[in-house]
């Protein structure tokens, strides 16, 4: 297999800083591919990814930053990752899941009916 055809997760390094040593140690390696990390660490992350020549096509984060996806959104886009990954839910899935429904809604992202449809769907009342 060729190693431009592998995306490393870095999210097991996350708290081993700075950041630029590890992306510098893998560029060394030949990864030019990797996942990121955290929404607030994009606009670290993609300026040493522009210095090695890397990119990264997705990032994971956790459900509560999901409280302020239209900040979400832009950064996605300022870094070009393509796909946003939520692993795991709060103990409150309900509460989480009607929350980032309402702030689709709000920014636009969904429509009105749709959200009802969703939230119908799931039991969760508005």
């Amino acid at each position: 297999m060729n190693k431009n055809e592998i995306s490393l997760q870095v999210y097991t390094a996350r708290f081993s800083k700075p950041y630029e040593d590890i992306f510098n140690f893998l560029s060394t390696q030949g990864m030019k591919k990797v996942e990121l990390f955290e929404v607030s660490a994009l606009e670290e992350t993609k300026e040493i990814l522009d210095k090695y020549s890397m990119t990264s096509a997705s990032t994971h984060f956790g459900f509560d930053n999901l409280k302020d996806i239209k900040n979400i959104i832009e950064k996605l886009k300022k870094a070009n990752i393509q796909y946003a990954i939520v692993p795991a839910p709060l103990r409150n899935l309900n509460q989480t899941l009607k929350v980032t429904l309402i702030e689709l809604k709000k920014n636009g992202m969904i429509s009105e009916k749709n959200c009802h449809r969703m939230l119908k769907y799931l039991k969760i009342m508005v």
